[in-house]
Formats: C-alpha cells, structure tokens, sequence
C-alpha cells in the first residue's frame, strides 16, 4: 500500500476506534485523536493522562504489526522510557462480510519490537498475539483471539491471595505465584501486567469484581 494511502487508512481507523470503544481503557472517558504527525502516540484521553498508539491493520489479527518510525522509538527507549502501549484495530472480510476486533496492548516489551530495512528506518511490532490484551470492540461473528496471559495469572493470582488472607501488592503476588509455580513468563513486568488486569476487572465488573483495592496498590479478595 502506498505510503499516502496507508496514511488515509491510519487517519480513517483512529477516527472508527474512538467512535466505537466505550472509552479510555484507564478511565473510562473519551478519547480523542491526536494532531497529524504527533511524535509516538495517535490518540489520548480527554481526561486523563492515558495515551496510546494506534495502528488499523486490514487483516485478521496476526502477530506481526507495522510500526512507524525507528529513531524517535530507538531515541525513546535508549532513555529508559516505557515503550507506548498500542491499539490495534484489526478489520477484514470473511464470507463477504466485515469482521472486526479492537484489541489493547498495554505493555510492548523491547524483545517484540523489530527494526525494519529500507531508505526510512521502521519498525515492527511482533509476537502481538503473545502478550497480554484487552478486547476494547469486537464486531457479532468476528473471532478474538484470546488473551495469552491473563488468565492464567489471574487464576493463579486468586489462589495466593485466597491463602494469604490478607491484602497484598502484585509484586508480592507475582513473587508468591512463581514460587509455588502456579503460573510463568519470560516478561519483564508480570506485576504491571497483574496490577492492569486487576484493575480493569474493578472498574468493568463494579460490585462484581472479585478484587477489591484497599489502597495505593494494595488488592484483597472480596469475600
């Protein structure tokens, strides 16, 4: 696709994802597309600090996203930055009818990032379907796929927490979990991973959420 068209595409897909998610994936709010050519992120929160990168692929969801630009991403990491988490909108057509799934990533380890060769240093994004994901929209009939750890260290968060008895932080959770061996990752951050899917199930499910904070980064089992 040339690189005007692939533009417009970009541009068309940033404005389909804020029209059709229920909100920012923090706090629930707005969200509103950047300016054109805004360094790193494409859309961000009318109320709060979250912001992300966005990208439209016209295709089922596959491991391999493409990126933008190397250098400020290269310049962004070398000073200890975390890499922007990443909205992809996955739209294709099967059995001539449109599929689609809006699917977040919020922690992009620097393993699943790829420089690419060309006149322009680029990058990729690979290994997505790997890492942990929310699903923001999915279209009646389309297939997500599922999210690779969020389960599983849910599941096996509950079951620490259950026997502890008492409320903890996700550092100590993880350090509990892999020591029983209830759950493994070779990501770097399995507690912001943790303290995410935590969070998202409190604010999503309400008085449903099986979690309960009871303070800055401390979580309980309700019982």
């Amino acid at each position: 696709m040339p690189h005007s068209e692939a533009r417009a595409s970009g541009i068309e897909g940033e404005k389909e994802v804020v029209k059709l998610i229920d909100g920012c994936p923090n706090c629930g709010k707005k969200l509103k597309p950047l300016p054109k050519n805004y360094p790193l992120y494409d859309v961000q929160c009318e109320a709060c600090s979250f912001r992300a990168q966005l990208k439209t692929n016209r295709c089922p969801p596959k491991g391999v996203i493409f990126g933008a630009g190397w250098n400020i991403l290269n310049h962004v990491m070398k000073a200890g930055f975390m890499i922007p988490p990443l909205i992809v909108n996955f739209v294709w057509t099967e059995n001539k009818r449109k599929r689609q799934c809006i699917c977040f990533y919020p922690f992009i380890p620097k393993d699943k990032i790829r420089r690419r060769k060309g006149n322009y240093a680029m990058f990729n994004y690979t290994g997505i379907l790997d890492l942990p994901s929310f699903v923001l929209y999915e279209k009646p009939g389309s297939k997500v796929p599922p999210p690779s750890t969020k389960g599983g260290l849910l599941d096996a968060a509950i079951q620490v927490m259950k026997a502890a008895g008492r409320p903890m932080n996700c550092k100590e959770v993880v350090a509990a979990v892999r020591e029983k061996k209830l759950w493994s990752s070779t990501g770097k951050r399995p507690d912001a991973t943790l303290y995410f899917s935590i969070f998202r199930e409190i604010q999503k499910k309400g008085s449903e959420a099986r979690f309960r904070k009871t303070d800055r980064g401390m979580f309980e089992l309700k019982a």
